[in-house]
């Protein structure tokens, strides 16, 4: 266990891939990736640590990073933003030899999530898992993992395997009260990420990023059946790579943010706001029934 970014955090390594993940929320980041003698960092780190915000931040704010595991998936007033998962410790039970599990006691819920991470030598890749058991019921899970950006408008490049449709957010995803403001018009079905209706009028691909400065959008789209779906972002001279199942994750939601203007304050995003580049959540849900 080490202090990374100003939180406890389990370690894992090979020869192609350092691995760290939180105590608190189980997030994964960072995640270094050896590129032949270079080493890349794709995952977000927020511009703040947990001990420089408000003692009633919630959890998961305090850490927030990379990529973690969310049941029930969303805010809840009970359950809290995405459940238990990503605002409670979580206890070792393996690590070592590029192999990592972790426990979970769940307190708002029945059950327990066991988190697995593994590393394969001669792999540049990651490999995760989470396996409920003693929960009854329907409820939406999903991994929310978020890239960092640098400042250059439009250098960046997103695409996904084929889907069968695209939807913007049901209603208004930014709340204005509060500062926020979006770019992207309520509601509105799309067939191409290159072609998505703005609330002003005309459309703007979500294809290209950084872009659409100041702005906090949200937006899902829904897998084909197929055996595997993808998301792929062109960063620093690599490739990022997401696989999954469709069938156990179909839908894949893009949280795009773009924090350099006055997209949102929330969190410590209103303190810090000045210092922030822009970031790209995948929220990749589905549901357990």
């Amino acid at each position: 266990m080490k202090i990374v970014h100003g939180a406890e955090s389990f370690e894992i390594r090979t020869g192609e891939v350092e691995l760290c993940c939180t105590r608190a929320g189980g997030m994964m980041a960072p995640v270094r990736f050896n590129l032949g003698g270079r080493w890349v960092q794709p995952y977000s780190l927020p511009p703040w640590q947990p001990q420089d915000v408000a003692a009633d931040t919630p959890p998961i704010l305090k850490t927030v990073r990379g990529d973690f595991f969310g049941l029930p998936f969303g805010d809840h007033p009970v359950h809290g933003t995405h459940g238990d998962s990503p605002n409670l410790p979580w206890e070792l039970v393996e690590g070592g030899d590029g192999r990592l599990v972790l426990d979970l006691k769940m307190k708002t819920l029945p059950g327990a999530i066991r988190k697995t991470l593994r590393l394969r030598p001669g792999h540049r890749a990651v490999y995760q898992e989470h396996r409920v058991s003693g929960l009854d019921g329907c409820y939406n899970y999903g991994y929310h993992a978020t890239l960092q950006f640098p400042d250059d408008e439009g250098t960046y490049w997103v695409n996904t395997s084929p889907f069968k449709f695209g939807s913007t957010f049901p209603g208004r995803f930014s709340d204005p009260a509060i500062g926020e403001s979006g770019a992207l018009k309520g509601n509105a079905r799309f067939s191409s990420l290159a072609e998505v209706p703005l609330e002003a009028g005309g459309t703007t691909s979500l294809q290209q990023y950084p872009a659409r400065d100041g702005n906090e959008d949200l937006v899902m789209v829904s897998s084909r059946d197929e055996e595997f779906a993808w998301t792929a972002v062109t960063l620093d001279g690599f490739i990022w790579l997401s696989l999954k199942n469709p069938r156990v994750l179909p839908s894949t939601l893009f949280w795009i943010s773009n924090r350099r203007g006055a997209g949102v304050t929330g969190g410590g995003w209103g303190l810090r706001r000045s210092t922030a580049t822009s970031a790209w959540a995948w929220r990749r849900p589905g549901r357990i029934c």
